[in-house]
């Protein structure tokens, strides 16, 4: 029998010397490609967030100055006396209207107000000063947005409310606030809405010397561009070519009004193929490397290639009694000794580590507090049922859940009582679902969320009824509701067929849409997606 030709041992260590230095360099591009350098990239967008909260923050105290000057304009006890005396504001507007040469001067020059509009409860104007802040010239008015404006102010007492909105005349930046005594303490008797027109110089005065540029959102590809950063966590997109990164700004319903796209500093990283300290360790690593092989030339290789082939033999055959004939009594003896003990506890071990990673698995899923599934398990069987559904054709229900005024509830009686009010919800919702494939997570805060797989709007608006009516029903004492005397709940509801075109959160973002109508047309009532339009009140 002819001899078999073996590689030397120096030929190995060459071959595993220029293998290990292959994968050192393939490492070092691999940890730089999907380690380092996203890693920079995300402490960048971290950064570029914070400047870009920076700009929106000073669009707010634009907002908020207009607020001040609403608040001074119609927190005015002689204005309500006069306007509860007379419903039709006939008498304020005369009133105003005497005073018509100093309020156009001083009212419009100093706080940078274009249109003044008081109205009565029932959005009719009675008085009204619609000029150019700087030319104090008379210009048209956004009559048939103004009634809109003022239905989104909330009936609390002394209530507020400011933001940009589209009107007829171009997009505008607006405040409205309740007519009512000096400090706001009585109900209101009427509205004062006051607005300025974004022209070329509004934005300049905000952003100052910062290379920010506010593109009307006014056509379809802006659309679709400004629907794809609202779909993101952050609502930022990543920094391009340029260093710009864009963000949306919404008006006063929600709607994407400007697509604002925002310079950022020069980038502070080097975007190279391998960095300084990846050569320097690149270096030290082969060096390492050529003494380690001079090393595993004398005592290693060998008696690691008998144990790695017995180890082999194991894997494959599963047979764990045979034993490793090692005779050795330096390391790799000791080794081979502990190998064969380690074979007598390896099927335990194994068990075990199995029943506790499942165990581990389960508890990774189930929210702490209250013991149902998570936001976590939630997610990932959005995805599966998403892909299931997908297959075949059928629709997707999501309801998402939100306990009515959970906050004050927490103010006034302490977040130990609001923790137990949740356990109690949840147990009580989990227990309301009876299919198995249907999933009740707690989605965050006092937000819950029901995934209805093969499910119909109608059939889920019913389940969700069913749901607020069990929490209803708990009777979990909230005698300083404004709903009811319990705690109660709000909920959304949305259905989708899925398919190549839209995409698993979809689902979600149109039931929470659904559940902000619900909550505006007054809570603890169930309210379908626009996609349905269905809507169902339990009032």
């Amino acid at each position: 029998m002819r001899p078999i030709n073996r590689i030397s041992v120096r030929s190995v260590l060459v071959l595993v010397f220029a293998g290990c230095l292959a994968l050192v360099v393939i490492s070092q591009l691999l940890t730089r490609y999907f380690v380092e350098l996203p890693a920079l990239y995300e402490i960048e967008h971290r950064n570029d967030l914070i400047i870009v909260n920076q700009t929106y923050y000073s669009l707010e105290l634009e907002l908020y100055s207009k607020e001040l000057v609403a608040s001074d304009a119609a927190h005015w006890s002689a204005a309500n006396d006069l306007l509860l005396q007379d419903n039709s504001g006939a008498r304020l507007a005369e009133y105003l209207a005497r005073e018509s040469f100093d309020y156009l001067y001083t009212a419009h020059a100093v706080p940078q107000i274009d249109g003044y509009h008081y109205m009565t409860l029932d959005d009719k104007v009675f008085f009204q000063s619609v000029h150019d802040h700087n030319s104090l010239e008379p210009i048209a008015a956004p009559t048939e947005t103004l009634p809109l404006l003022a239905a989104q102010l909330p009936d609390s007492v002394g209530s507020e409310l400011s933001g940009w909105a589209q009107t007829e005349i171009g997009p505008i930046a607006f405040a409205v606030t309740g007519i009512s005594n000096d400090d706001a303490s009585l109900p209101s008797s009427g509205y004062l809405l006051v607005w300025q027109k974004l022209n070329d110089a509004y934005w300049p005065n905000l952003t100052g010397d910062a290379d920010i540029c506010f593109l009307p959102v006014d056509d379809e590809a802006r659309r679709r561009a400004a629907e794809a950063i609202l779909l993101r966590e952050d609502g930022v997109s990543p920094r391009n070519e340029d260093n710009r990164v864009n963000w949306v700004l919404e008006d006063a319903f929600g709607e994407p009004l400007f697509l604002v796209s925002q310079t950022m500093p020069t980038r502070s990283f080097d975007e190279g193929t391998i960095s300084a300290s990846g050569l320097v360790g690149l270096a030290t690593t082969v060096l390492l490397l050529a003494v380690y092989s001079f090393v595993v030339s004398k005592r290693i290789i060998a008696p690691l290639e008998q144990i790695s082939q017995f180890v082999g033999s194991i894997t494959r055959s599963e047979d764990f009694s045979v034993r490793l004939p090692v005779a050795r009594t330096d390391e790799i003896g000791v080794v081979a000794r502990y190998l064969d003990r380690l074979l007598d506890t390896v099927q335990t071990q194994e068990d075990a580590l199995k029943d506790q990673n499942r165990k581990l698995e389960e508890l990774a899923d189930r929210d702490a507090l209250t013991g149902i599934f998570n936001r976590r398990h939630f997610d990932r069987e959005l995805s599966r049922s998403w892909a299931s559904a997908e297959r075949q054709k059928q629709p997707i229900s999501c309801v998402l859940i939100d306990v009515d005024w959970f906050g004050e509830f927490n103010n006034t009686y302490g977040h130990p009582e609001g923790d137990s009010a949740l356990t109690r919800i949840a147990t009580r919702l989990n227990n309301c679902v009876a299919r198995a494939t249907d999933s009740v997570c707690r989605y965050g805060g006092e937000e819950f969320v029901v995934l209805l797989p093969n499910t119909e709007t109608p059939g889920a608006i019913r389940i969700a009824n069913s749901l607020i009516e069990a929490i209803e029903e708990e009777a979990i004492p909230y005698p300083d509701s404004i709903t009811a005397n319990v705690v109660t709940a709000s909920a959304g509801v949305s259905t989708l067929v899925p398919s190549r075109d839209n995409a698993p959160e979809l689902l979600v973002i149109f039931a929470d849409k659904a559940l902000y109508r619900a909550k505006k047309a007054g809570r603890n009532q169930v309210v379908s997606s626009a996609r349905s339009t269905t809507l169902v009140s339990r009032a």
